[in-house]
């Protein structure tokens, strides 16, 4: 009957564990006996159907003892008892399973009430109620008020039906999520193209084209796992409010007066009262010299008060006039009398008092007896209407009444004589229910403290079956009523505090969960939450508009009428004044502006920080980020140690930035942030990432996920998984050199760059000046990790490889070309992309003992033309949301670049911007010159020279604006040429294919 407790952080909960394990038995040394009783346990309690059986069995222990007395009759209490007793033995399981399977559950402050609610099922057990109670005698109610007061505790369980209403609805809102992505996946699939997610990044939580998944998504992310804070205020809020309704249930009963203290007289007293003073009064008068006449008269005031207490409390009530004339009928009463005799606490014998008792005077006067017990001509409206007895009855209560000895205990005295009333009830407390029934004694004799009478006296028995079916009734009302107080004041004080504070919380949690796992995916969050935020504001207006409507529809004539008017008058005011409030002008909103609560302010703030750290420290700071978020120290580690990983280093710089700076003094800062913003982006749209900025220099960096070191499975898997790595690798390599092609085609046409092309400073020094930049790439290992001190520290990589990548970008200069590459890239891209670069020189570049090929991809830029692409952009709806929407036209674009069907080469090879570049470089060209560069490699220099002779004007190409074409020089076959001369065009003896790269 255990409730589910909070789980809350923190030993107490594992210690008291251990201590109930060694208590049982087992062994608590990390045996795989003590841990396979936990997870029994634990897979006990979180069973669905267990916890459902479970909420079966306590809704049956909240009604089922009322149910009993309400709709059976007590030869049924056998089956209720057995039913109880397997609701008393399953929550008694499941106190014990909660124990060893729950850390914080054992002698915590829900396992009290749940042993105290499991044992008040005891009180439900028919043979205990009635021991408790004293055999029905004078403290009838108080076993049961005990058990109905004990009873409260038994609700604390219905908390568990918040716990699976939750799941149920956790699991329908997971179902959701499931359908709407297979609805959205199956809509990528129409449109041609497989999501695949890029390294280093997690796949979109919101379909920004679809607004219910975008919601579904997002609460999903947002019914994150309850945070410790949030469990801990849940947890004391409940207590507080179990605490609050026991309090009010147990404590405020008890300053009310009991019967017994209030020490009130009833009827059935009162009636008993004057037999037991006229029976007196007739033993008096017979014991006297009273003459005859006043004996008769005394013992015929007994007899009529006897007939009296009968026919008011009338068992067999048989009268069918009293809705006619309106008066008190006999069945109007709770209780009905069952049985009346007298009660002998002493040794001497009964026989003298059975003479005395019966009815004898009036016997003879049978028929007479419902004539006076049933008036209705008292007057308007007064009356009484007592019934008929069965003949059997009167002569039961005319004849000697006999011992009933054995229908009573012991605790009424030595001797019982009387007379059941009601033919198939020949002994009540035998035949009826402990408290079915409620014995009467003379109000005189009673004791006020005991309620229980020492003498010889009268007795009756009345039956409260009647009144046991409306309290039970009532008391499931009751059970209901508290029920629905303490689950709504529970939600109602737990529903303030979770949606101000705790779910706020929550979200920043999880948040701060993901920036942890994935801390560039910080640069999202913003627009999930913008996102979230327009499809609820479009939901309000929805439904601010409904209740316009609404409200339109059900206002009064009267208001209706006023509109009216007040829309005539102002028509009239406006066609006759000055029309100065035509077009609403001067309306306000009605809506009123609120100030944003302080945690939406703490949650915006948390993911503006998160998306400064991701662009402070990129990639190589991921580790960094999610190393000091993940640890509950609130001190900074930031020296975190490098981890060893493979990646493409792209080195970029500008050209002549020493005049730039000259130049443009304080707008050096513009010109830069102006490269930097194509350069990036090109680089972020194909999967790379910005790692460092230096000056006139850029370290551009694509991480290669590697193989898992710990990958197990067959050798078809190990080879699947490899293949997928290497597939995944050659479209790394392959993107890498088409970012910086994009990006060299990107400077020549930008119109912002083109602007410095006539720049009086810039003209003066270079008359041809345009923004240029050479780029390396390389592919290698590094150490990724945290460069500096405590003071300062950059987020960056360490390794030859790294300086290879700048070595070529510097080399750029002496071949003539925008972009060099190493043949360690080229050998993991695919063929495709190989095919359309071409190797220029081989090398030995210094900190490197391998000769490296150096490739390139030829490229014109003259022949590109100038586009203003913001020049069709209004730049005053260039909104927040308008932003909003091109980053995720952009998203979407670098994702389907991860499509199973996407090609990276392809766009050299189709591009209308990259094809006009590569015109000019014929398949001649090529074939040529690779003849010439096999015959360099072979030594065979002056076989060489002559087709590098060929090879160096042999390029014709047209500048964008030019009338005539031109003589393109192709500096690569140059500086080959140069080289071979210095030689003589002999190679050195020691030649042996490659030579020293003489520049950086």
């Amino acid at each position: 009957m255990a409730v589910e407790g909070h789980q809350l952080a923190g030993t107490t909960g594992t210690k008291d564990r251990k201590n109930l394990f060694r208590a049982a038995g087992v062994d608590t040394g990390g045996g795989q006996l003590s841990r396979a009783l936990t997870r029994l346990c634990k897979n006990i309690v979180d069973d669905p159907a267990f916890n459902t059986f479970t909420m079966i069995l306590t809704i049956y222990a909240l009604f089922g003892d009322d149910l009993r007395l309400a709709t059976t009759s007590e030869p049924a209490d056998i089956i209720f008892d057995w039913i109880t007793g397997v609701a008393l033995a399953v929550f008694f399981l499941e106190c014990v399973a909660q124990s060893l399977g729950k850390e914080d559950y054992f002698l915590s402050f829900f396992f009290y009430l749940d042993v105290i609610a499991t044992l008040s099922l005891i009180l439900d057990i028919t043979s205990v109620a009635k021991l408790i109670s004293g055999g029905g005698t004078g403290q009838l109610k108080a076993g049961t008020q005990a058990a109905r007061v004990l009873r409260v505790l038994r609700m604390i369980r219905l908390i568990r039906i918040v716990k699976l209403y939750k799941q149920y609805q956790d699991q329908q809102q997971r179902k959701k999520v499931k359908a709407a992505l297979e609805r959205k996946r199956k809509k990528e699939a129409e449109e041609g193209y497989a999501k695949r997610v890029a390294p280093g990044e997690e796949e979109d939580l919101i379909d920004f084209e679809d607004e219910n998944f975008a919601m579904l998504q997002q609460d999903g992310v947002n019914a994150v796992q309850e945070s410790r804070v949030g469990k801990k205020l849940s947890d004391m809020t409940t207590r507080r409010v179990i605490m609050l309704v026991l309090s009010m249930m147990l404590v405020v009963p008890q300053f009310q007066l009991s019967e017994n203290f209030q020490h009130k007289q009833s009827s059935a007293q009162y009636s008993l009262d004057l037999l037991q003073l006229f029976l007196a009064d007739y033993e008096t008068a017979v014991g006297s010299s009273a003459g005859s006449n006043l004996v008769k008269e005394h013992r015929r005031q007994y007899e009529l008060a006897l007939l009296k207490a009968v026919y008011d409390s009338n068992p067999n009530y048989s009268a069918d006039y009293c809705d006619e004339y309106d008066i008190t009928c006999a069945d109007s009463q709770f209780a009905e009398i069952l049985f009346i005799g007298y009660v002998n606490r002493n040794e001497q014998p009964m026989w003298d008092m059975r003479d005395k008792i019966h009815i004898t005077e009036l016997a003879a006067e049978k028929s007479s007896w419902e004539k006076w017990h049933n008036r209705y001509d008292l007057g308007n409206e007064f009356g009484f209407a007592g019934g008929a007895l069965p003949e059997v009855i009167k002569d039961r209560l005319t004849n000697d009444w006999s011992n009933n000895q054995g229908c009573f205990d012991d605790s009424l005295g030595k001797s019982v004589i009387g007379v059941a009333l009601k033919a198939e009830i020949p002994c009540p407390p035998k035949k009826l229910r402990f408290n079915e029934v409620d014995p009467a004694f003379p109000w005189a004799g009673v004791h006020p403290q005991t309620n229980m009478v020492n003498t010889d006296s009268l007795l009756a028995y009345y039956d409260l079956r009647r009144l046991v079916y409306f309290e039970s009734v009532m008391s499931m009302m009751q059970t209901i009523f508290v029920c629905i107080v303490l689950g709504l004041t529970a939600t109602f004080f737990n529903k303030d505090a979770k949606e101000l504070v705790l779910e706020p919380i929550e979200r920043m949690i999880a948040k701060m969960h993901r920036i942890r796992d994935n801390p560039l995916v910080a640069m999202r969050l913003g627009d999930e939450e913008f996102r979230k935020q327009q499809i609820e504001l479009k939901r309000e207006q929805e439904m601010d508009e409904i209740h316009s409507d609404w409200n339109w529809r059900n206002a009064t004539l009267l208001e209706n009428a006023r509109r009216v008017v007040r829309g005539s008058l102002g028509w009239l005011a406006s066609r006759c004044g000055s029309g100065r409030n035509r077009g609403g002008a001067n309306k306000t909103s009605t809506r009123r502006v609120q100030e944003p609560m302080e945690t939406v302010i703490l949650e915006s703030t948390l993911i503006k920080l998160g998306g400064l750290l991701a662009v402070g420290f990129g990639v190589a700071g991921a580790e960094i980020i999610g190393q000091n978020l993940s640890g509950d120290a609130s001190g900074v580690n930031a020296m975190v140690p490098g981890v060893k990983i493979e990646a493409i280093f792209g080195f970029c710089n500008i050209y002549h930035f020493s005049d730039a700076t000259e130049i443009l003094q304080d707008r050096i800062m513009i010109y830069v942030n102006q490269v930097a913003e194509i350069v990036h982006s090109l680089v972020d749209m194909f999967g790379g990432n910005a790692n460092k900025n230096i000056g006139d220099a850029f370290l551009l960096v694509w991480k290669i996920a590697t193989v898992p070191k710990d990958v197990s499975g067959e050798l078809e898997d190990n080879e699947f998984i490899t293949r997928e790595h290497r597939m995944r690798r050659m479209r790394m390599c392959d993107m890498s050199v088409v970012a910086f092609c994009f990006t060299i085609s990107a400077i020549n046409k930008s119109a912002i760059l083109s602007e410095y092309r006539s720049h009086p400073g810039f003209l003066a020094r270079y008359p041809d000046y345009r923004v240029q930049m050479g780029f390396g790439l390389h592919l290698g290992y590094a150490i990724e990790g945290a460069i500096g001190s405590e003071f300062k520290i950059d987020a960056s990589y360490l390794s030859p490889n790294v300086n290879m990548a700048s070595r070529l970008e510097a080399a750029c200069a002496q071949f003539g070309v925008h972009l060099l590459m190493s043949h360690f890239l080229l050998d993991q891209a695919s063929p495709g992309l190989r095919d359309a670069c071409r190797q220029i020189d081989r090398v030995f570049v210094k900190g490197s003992k391998k000769p490296v090929g150096l490739y390139t991809c030829d490229f014109t830029a003259g022949v590109l033309h100038v586009q203003d692409l913001m020049q069709q952009i209004d730049h005053r709806a260039f909104t927040v949301r308008r932003k909003y929407e091109v980053r995720q036209i952009r998203e979407l674009k670098k994702h389907r670049k991860w499509a199973d069907d996407y090609e990276p080469h392809r766009e050299l090879l189709e591009d209308p911007e990259i094809v006009p570049m590569r015109e000019a470089y014929s398949r001649e060209f090529f074939q040529r010159f690779h003849m010439a560069f096999r015959n360099y490699i072979a030594g065979e220099w002056v076989v060489c020279r002559e087709m590098l002779k060929l090879t160096k004007t042999m390029l014709i190409t047209r500048d964008a604006g030019a009338k005539r074409a031109r003589l393109l020089t192709d500096m690569p076959s140059v500086t080959l040429l140069n080289y071979m001369e210095q030689h003589d065009f002999k190679p050195p003896k020691d030649w042996a294919g490659c030579r020293a790269l003489t520049s950086k």
